[in-house]
């Protein structure tokens, strides 16, 4: 029997099977599962053999009856039907089905119902895969248990518990527990490294069987020793998985034979040896010989277990038995990509093998894709094993890296934190590496050169992914048993189809005007939800100029039910902050009782800008409310979002007007700070003048330091699978070499460098000799085959150029700039102190405005330090004087973020404090602890700093001070004869700085508290 999906016009699916359907039950059918016809409670309650009721929900209930259940229990799940095939090289295009119950507006996917041709899996229209070149063999149809089990809820609950119970390697991982506290989803999130254990065929002395060992030891008591540290799992329901595993897992029977084996009266000494090739299981005597590293060598008795190597093709199967319940193979470094039908030289990698397990095919039931919590595991798993695989690759090639980074001069993210011993023996992570360190840090600096061209971006929108779209709802409908969280691929891939509608939304609808420039940034919510942070720049003529313009395409109130029911729907839906404070005090965006994110808003009777470039959105004190958990929250709870945005996608999104704010490079820095990681911080030990400093310092691993601190979630698992982009930006930034003599970085694989050939075209092309050489790329591009410059054909999308920052104390330049009146001088410092260019500080003034376009203000404070550190200001006062500003800008955010105070001021003497205080610790913290007070700069008050760091006292001083001069100057006119004496008396005192003791005295209602409140409101504005 054949059974294919078509499509009517209006882009239902209707069924029609061929002639001979009728006659006899196809096996498909039987492998394949049932629709299911009855209700729900068939998978969540059942009959006991006496036919009392059950519930599996109630934990306190006795344990399932498992016979029962095998016999009754409806598999449920969809039929998968065959619709029309599709080459996987699809381009992007518009829905196909679109839902005909929601809005025009809203612009939707269609359903996952196009097949590929060559693998048989589904996806949705607007997706791209591999065209049939990677191709692996189709996976056996599981037992009919385990599609039974797999659809009961409370075995699908302690999933992890019974695999962990079945499997042959131990699970080393540092596990987040911590964010399944009941209050969501469950969500498997591990920090650091993952690692499999395997130890030897038999328990050391009087020790408990673990893992593999029960399949091995004491056989007769194997259920009891599976559930010694699970007693609350269904006892019956671990027989039949012993049965099953038994009769079907290939490593299973392997390991059931050493058992045999160790039954006899005298048990050889013998071991075995899982191959990594072929089917190659097989148990030998020790013999002497050189084995290949992935190959598993398991002795009888050995007290130290040995660690699995992820190259291994049982590496997954060892591990998760309940998945692969057959013993099947995983990746393996023989796989080979397939060309027209033939097996190419070309191999298989990592990722690719499981990003095409990662897809449903029709007619093939998936327990990996069905397998909920232990999924998520698999997913996380996953995606570490081709990650590690990358930073083993990178690691074994660190001499050339050292080479690349310290000889020559690449971006500088990690400026000062090493010594000159230091060089050549650092572990680097470079900046190739997605996701590391380096690599976000050039991506911040390619935002920051992006600004060169069009200005300051004017929008900074958040995307959130929504679980409820209507895409991700009908395609859930086919697999009723398994919960949105479980399957994490299927939220990754619709987001990223979402994510890329939606940058082509801005620049074709354009909803904020013509698209200048757009970089956008994917992040991962605490539990694992991706977000889209997006930047965008628009052309002059939209720019943003006053205040009343934000109105047009901004909102923070609530939408009028009766006028605009749907976007009040959706705003009420997605925009609605909290409720926290007084009315949700365990909300997560509380801290000490205040909120982080400064909710509730103020009241606002239309939009303005503040003196620091924020804007404070027009919300108007109306009637407009909504219920939220039982509490009312109005327009100061709003997110500020756009209508166009809101209608079109039905998300969560965040528009923020930024053109004016003056914390851009801070802005760029949040959008490209990374991966989640552990906060941490990493300290150089001094050592003391008495004491031995014979120690080496400790090497730093930048790569262990990554591992080590980042979070992953299977969403993230998922997202980085399928080589999804977690940065784009357009126009293109183009990286411009800058290198000492005869030591060109290796960005362009030629025989010159691309400063050489820019100085050559300028020899042969005199038309745009006045072009710098990081304007050069607005009218030419590079042609790498050719290693030539070509003049563009159009400027439309032109590449933008960047200079790798270079830090002022990086070393030597060429000869010929140490050349002064035809004498070179050994170092460029000596032939600027013949210039004359040190003595006013010249030099070190231009680096210092040159940094602070780039760098933002910790890194400013940072080089100031190590100017006065290791460079000879012959000023520091002057250039202190010159540059603090320049120094603070973080300074607010980070004194309002520590006080949790919002709308704080800070006048200039506090800034100031704050700024020198932070150069201090830098100072002191150095190999060579210094002060301040050695360069002749001012030590911050003692006095301000007590204020910077009392939270009462900043609140009692954080005044208004325009307002209070308004004030002020209505009161001084209401002042009678009597209290115009009293209130001049006062202000002179403070204005000359005399003691004056005055008292006043008036019976009540005469004006004293007035008088009061005239002379504070002057002495505070």
């Amino acid at each position: 029997m054949k059974v294919y999906a078509m499509e009517s016009q209006k882009g239902k699916k209707r069924a029609r099977t061929s002639s001979d359907q009728a006659s006899t039950s196809s096996p498909m059918i039987e492998n394949v599962v049932q629709s299911v016809t009855e209700s729900d409670h068939r998978r969540s309650s059942f009959l006991t053999r006496s036919h009392t009721s059950y519930n599996v929900d109630n934990p306190s209930t006795k344990a399932t009856p498992t016979e029962y259940l095998l016999k009754n229990t409806q598999i449920s799940s969809t039929i998968l039907l065959q619709p029309p095939t599709y080459s996987c090289v699809t381009q992007r295009g518009a829905a196909n089905t679109p839902s005909t119950s929601r809005t025009s507006a809203y612009l939707d996917l269609g359903d996952c119902d196009k097949v590929c041709e060559y693998c048989n899996a589904s996806f949705w229209y607007a997706e791209r895969l591999k065209g049939g070149r990677v191709r692996l063999q189709t996976p056996r149809d599981p037992p009919k248990l385990m599609k039974k089990l797999f659809i009961v809820n409370r075995f699908m609950e302690n999933i992890r518990a019974y695999n962990q119970m079945f499997a042959m390697t131990s699970f080393g991982a540092k596990v987040d527990e911590s964010i399944n506290n009941g209050s969501g989803p469950f969500i498997f999130k591990v920090e650091g490294q993952i690692s499999h254990w395997m130890g030897c065929l038999c328990p050391l002395d009087d020790d408990n069987p673990r893992f593999l060992q029960m399949y091995i030891y004491d056989t007769d008591n194997e259920i009891e020793n599976r559930l010694r540290k699970c007693e609350d799992l269904d006892h019956e329901i671990v027989e039949h998985l012993i049965q099953l595993l038994d009769d079907h897992n290939e490593l299973v029977k392997l390991f059931r034979t050493a058992r045999d084996i160790c039954l006899h009266k005298e048990v050889p000494q013998f071991y075995i040896r899982l191959y990594n090739k072929g089917n190659r299981l097989c148990y030998n005597s020790p013999v002497a010989g050189t084995l290949l590293k992935p190959n598993i060598i398991i002795h009888l008795k050995d007290g130290f277990p040995q660690r699995i190597n992820k190259l291994h093709p049982s590496y997954m199967a060892l591990q998760f038995p309940l998945l692969f319940v057959f013993g099947e193979h995983g990746w393996s470094p023989e796989l080979k990509l397939t060309n027209d039908g033939f097996k190419s030289s070309k191999q298989i990698t990592m990722n690719m093998f499981y990003s095409f397990q990662l897809h449903d095919r029709f007619n093939q039931y998936s327990l990996l894709l069905q397998g909920g919590r232990l999924f998520q595991q698999y997913l996380v798993n996953a995606y570490i094993c081709i990650e590690q695989n990358r930073l083993d690759y990178i690691e074994s090639i660190q001499p050339t890296l050292r080479n690349e980074y310290f000889q020559g001069l690449h971006d500088a993210l990690l400026k000062g934190d090493f010594d000159g011993q230091d060089v050549g023996k650092r572990t680097i992570l470079p900046s190739t590496f997605t996701g590391g360190p380096r690599y976000m840090y050039k991506h911040y600096q390619d935002a920051l050169a992006i600004c060169r061209v069009p200005g300051n971006p004017q929008y900074f929108i958040t995307f959130t992914c929504n679980v409820m779209w209507p895409e991700i709802t009908r395609h859930f409908k086919n697999f009723p048993h398994i919960k949105r969280e479980d399957r994490p691929d299927i939220i990754a891939r619709v987001f990223e189809m979402k994510v890329q509608d939606f940058i082509k939304h801005l620049k074709n609808e354009r909803p904020f005007g013509e698209v200048a420039a757009d970089l956008y940034t994917i992040e991962f919510q605490k539990r694992g939800l991706p977000h889209c942070h997006t930047l965008l720049w628009v052309t002059s003529p939209h720019i943003i100029t006053t205040p009343y313009q934000i109105d047009q395409f901004i909102s923070a109130e609530i939408p009028d039910p009766t006028e605009d029911p749907h976007l009040h729907m959706i705003v009420t839906k997605f925009m609605m902050h909290g409720p926290c404070g007084l009315a949700n005090t365990s909300s997560p965006c509380m801290f000490n009782g205040i909120c982080l994110k400064n909710f509730p808003k103020k009241y606002e009777a239309l939009t303005q800008f503040d003196k620091n470039g924020y804007v404070h959105y027009l919300k108007r004190n109306d009637s407009r409310f909504v219920i939220k958990n039982g509490i009312e929250l109005d327009n100061s709870y709003v997110v500020p979002y756009n209508r166009n945005l809101y209608l079109t996608f039905e998300a969560h999104i965040n528009v923020e007007y930024c053109g004016w704010s003056m914390m851009i490079k801070h802005l760029f820095k949040y959008i490209s700070k990374g991966a989640d990681r552990v906060r941490a911080t990493i300290t150089k030990s001094v050592c003391d003048l008495s004491n031995d400093c014979t120690a080496q310092p400790k090497q730093i691993d930048e790569i262990k330091i990554f591992v080590d601190a980042r979070f992953i979630c299977p969403h993230e698992a998922a997202w980085r699978i399928f080589n999804f982009d977690i940065h784009n930006r357009n126009p293109a930034v183009q990286v411009l070499a800058v290198h000492l003599e005869n030591m060109q970085t290796v960005t362009f694989r030629g025989t010159q460098s691309l400063q050489n050939i820019w100085l050559h075209n300028n020899e042969v092309d005199e038309s745009d000799r006045e072009l710098s050489y990081i304007d050069y790329l607005s009218k030419y591009r590079w042609i790498t085959d050719q290693k030539a410059w070509v003049r563009r054909a159009t400027s439309r999308t032109p590449t933008i150029g960047r200079l790798i920052y270079v830090h002022p104390t990086c070393g030597e330049r060429f000869a010929d700039i140490r050349t002064i009146d035809n004498v070179e001088y050994p170092t460029y410092r000596s032939a600027c102190q013949k210039l004359g260019l040190l003595g006013d500080d010249k030099e070190w003034v231009y680096a210092f405005t040159e940094a602070s376009v780039s760098a933002n203000a910790n890194e400013l404070r940072s080089l100031f330090a190590h100017m006065l550190l290791f460079c000879d200001i012959s000023n520091p006062l002057l250039l202190w004087t010159e540059h603090w500003h320049e120094m603070s800008d973080d300074i607010l955010d980070k004194v309002c973020s520590n006080s949790h105070i919002p709308n704080l001021h800070l006048n200039d003497e506090h800034l100031q404090a704050y700024i020198l205080y932070e150069i201090e610790i830098l100072l002191n913290s150095s190999s060579n602890p210094s002060s301040l007070s050695e360069y002749g700069l001012p030590m911050p008050p003692a006095r301000l700093m007590v204020e910077l760091k009392n939270r009462l006292l900043m609140e009692e001083k954080n005044y208004d001070k325009v307002a209070l001069a308004k004030e002020n100057a209505i009161l001084v006119s209401k002042l009678n004869n009597e209290q115009t004496i009293i209130y001049h008396l006062v202000m002179n005192s403070c204005l000359e700085n005399t003691q004056m003791l005055m008292f006043v005295y008036g019976h009540g209602g005469t004006g004293k508290t007035f008088l009061w409140t005239t002379i504070i409101s002057a002495l505070r504005r």
